[in-house]
Parts: C-alpha cells; structure tokens; sequence
C-alpha cells in the first residue's frame, strides 16, 4: 500500500466504525502489516503485476523509508474522517505534479538526445557541418539526418563535395566561424 491507499482505507474503517478519529490501535496494526515494495521498471503506466518486494539488504535505506513512513502514521492520530480525505487530496496532488514533472524530464531528455544525434555543435539548425542545408540534405536522403550521415559526407572528397555544398570550404568555415568559400569550383565539377 502507498500513503494514499492506507489514508483511504483508515478513513473508510473510522466511518464504518463510527469513530471520531484515528486511534492509536489502527495506526500501530498499519505498521505491523507494512511492507515495502517497488516497481522493475520506471513506468507509471505499468499495472500491479509489475510490483516486487523490495530487497531489504540495505538496511540503511530501508530503516530510513520505515521511519519517515511511520512518523507520517503517528501524525494521524486523532485525526476524523474530513481530515483524513484532505490529506488524501493533497498528497494525490502533489504525486499527479511529481508525475508530470517526470514525464516533462523525460521528454525533454528525449528531445535532447535527438539533437545531440542530428547535430555536432558547429551548425545550426538550418545549415549542417558539412555546409548543406538541413531541408537539402533531409530531401536527398528522404530521412531525417544525423550526425554520423553528416560525418559520412565530410569524408567524401572535397571537389565531389563542392557540389552539393556550392563551393564552401566547409574545414576553413568551421574554423574562422563564417562561411569561407574555395573561389572556383575545379573545372572537374562542371557538367
């Protein structure tokens, strides 16, 4: 059980039960039947079957999850039903934000793997290392590019390079910073 499904469920006993509030019985018949546990994998959209006992040869760490766990017990205590319920709401909100949180992370560490794929840090978005333009390169291959296919056609000679690149040096652009140019295109590279 997690700390919402153990509020939900003390609420729901102290309404049966007709009781003004928490006693100090339920909370330590809670502790004794709590277990940790955990997920294999890092999804939230995994069901129940996924859960495994946590190895507890950490001790350490173990200890550390009981004690803050049963503090937040003994804190309620005394506590009645509406009391309960609002700490139930809190607490679902606050895992609904985590959760989100996550998943943003997680895109935005998706998003930046792509980029570090398709670029190598001396282009921008529009014009790649090799000196073609993304859009030109992405329409000769029919894919989107990445870094290894601009390093494949760095190793393409220079006058068959030229051509597609339109006679930008691209090694002196990279390192001046600005686009240098050969002058002509070798008499090779006319049609």
């Amino acid at each position: 059980q997690n700390r919402r499904s153990m509020l939900r469920d003390l609420a729901k006993l102290v309404k049966e039960q007709g009781l003004d509030g928490v006693t100090a019985d339920m909370v330590e018949r809670l502790k004794a039947a709590t277990t940790l546990s955990k997920r294999k994998a890092m999804d939230f959209d995994t069901d129940c079957t996924d859960i495994r006992p946590v190895d507890e040869s950490d001790q350490d760490a173990v200890s550390l999850i009981k004690e803050d766990l049963f503090e937040f017990l003994d804190e309620l205590v005394e506590m009645n039903v509406a009391e309960l319920t609002r700490l139930h709401g809190e607490i679902n909100r606050k895992c609904i934000r985590c959760t989100e949180g996550i998943r943003r992370l997680d895109q935005e560490l998706d998003d930046r793997t792509r980029w570090d794929n398709a670029e190598s840090g001396v282009e921008t978005r529009d014009v790649l290392e090799n000196g073609v333009r993304r859009v030109d390169m992405e329409r000769m291959m029919g894919r989107e590019v990445t870094k290894v296919d601009v390093d494949a056609s760095l190793k393409i000679p220079d006058a068959d390079r030229m051509r597609i690149v339109g006679g930008h040096d691209v090694e002196q652009s990279r390192l001046s910073g600005r686009q240098e140019y050969k002058g002509q295109l070798p008499s090779s590279c006319y049609v």
